[in-house]
């Protein structure tokens, strides 16, 4: 999940247990963590870092997840 807010996007897509990015622009920049499990996978500063961000963790995540739903297929 991709959101700018922790309260409507962050939070209910940790609770569905998604990997989760947060832009911190609009509204964003006027939120604050208060807790561990508000924290996201991820924080960019605006749309323009997720690029770099996603070449970043396709570098980094060369493993498969083999119990993850999508790979039992």
């Amino acid at each position: 999940m991709i959101g700018d807010r922790l309260d409507n996007d962050i939070i209910p897509a940790k609770k569905l247990g998604m990997k989760t990015v947060w832009v911190r622009q609009g509204y964003a920049i006027y939120q604050s963590i208060n807790d561990e499990s508000e924290r996201p996978d991820y924080i960019v500063d605006g749309m323009n870092e997720l690029t770099d961000l996603f070449e970043n963790i396709k570098n980094t995540s060369l493993t498969v997840d083999k119990n993850h739903p999508v790979n039992k297929r």
